[in-house]
């Protein structure tokens, strides 16, 4: 399942004129959804509602104030491997927040066995890749990381 630049108001950031505000973040997720067949049974029980994803994750962006946007993608990664994902891949976006660049992004992904009833890392060589990247016009960098294995 992929849900792709999900606009949302969120609470994150460092700086003191970012704590009392919420600002605009994009979000995109690409879920591994369970094997439980809905492809042959057709039915929504045996899959993950990408509506109730959505709202769970805009639910989230807006709970509390995040400083990092680490911490919320990693947030997110969390929510969503407890819907049943096999694994995810999370990518949060601040927009508009550097001159010249159209988005800051951070992008993780996470299996589902990384995580001990999904409220912390099991070992830190479960987790899988985590990456950054940023584009400005015709300019960008990505901080390279290895192929996650994904199933």
């Amino acid at each position: 399942m992929i849900i792709e630049k999900l606009r949302m108001p969120a609470r994150v950031g460092v700086y003191p004129h970012e704590k009392d505000r919420t600002q605009t973040i994009c979000l995109s997720l690409e879920v591994g959804l369970p094997e439980q067949g809905s492809h042959v049974s057709d039915a929504l029980e045996d899959t993950i509602c990408y509506m109730a994803v959505t709202e769970a994750v805009r639910t989230l962006a807006l709970s509390r104030h995040f400083n990092l946007v680490e911490t919320l993608a990693e947030q997110v990664a969390q929510e969503v491997l407890g819907y049943g994902a096999r694994w995810v891949s999370v990518r949060v976006g601040k927009v508009g927040i550097v001159a010249g660049a159209q988005a800051v992004e951070i992008a993780i992904t996470r299996r589902a066995e990384c995580y001990d009833g999904f409220t912390r890392p099991v070992r830190k060589d479960a987790l899988s890749w985590h990456s950054a990247t940023s584009s400005a016009g015709s300019l960008s960098w990505t901080m390279p990381a290895p192929t996650p294995n994904l199933p």
